[in-house]
């Protein structure tokens, strides 16, 4: 065969390989229907204020983010508090929940988006712990 038949098998099977990979990844997430949600690296942030005498706070933002329902379970996986996220300016939403010092676990729930749990987040007297998501995925 000649040089230029194999270089255009070449160019068939490349865009071939392409057009399957691209298409099996649109497929499961249409099979799927469901965006998925990420958390930040949960951060420490002091505050010096009376409010954070006795308490700490769970606190984020979200860009472009759907409505969605944030709940703190505690270490034997009961409902402390839950709230719905605030709607900010450019897509953006934020959410704060108030809470006594302990370990608990973070769930993030929004319509057409897996369920996100965020394990062993601590609280602590005088700080705020920040946890920041993204929504990726289902419009």
């Amino acid at each position: 065969m000649r040089r230029s038949g194999w270089r255009y098998i070449s160019v068939v099977m490349v865009l071939l390989v392409g057009l399957f990979c691209c298409r099996s990844s649109t497929e499961g997430e249409e099979a799927e229907g469901r965006g998925k949600i990420e958390a930040g690296k949960p951060r420490y942030v002091r505050k010096n204020h009376e409010a954070w005498q006795s308490r700490g706070r769970i606190v984020g933002i979200a860009r472009e983010a759907p409505q969605f329902t944030v709940r703190i379970l505690d270490a034997s996986k009961q409902e402390v508090e839950s709230t719905t996220a605030e709607k900010l300016k450019d897509g953006k939403r934020a959410y704060e929940i108030w809470l006594q010092p302990g370990t608990y676990i973070l769930v993030i729930e929004a319509k057409g988006h897996e369920t996100l749990d965020v394990h062993g987040l601590k609280v602590k007297r005088g700080f705020d712990l920040r946890v920041d998501l993204e929504f990726t995925g289902h419009k």
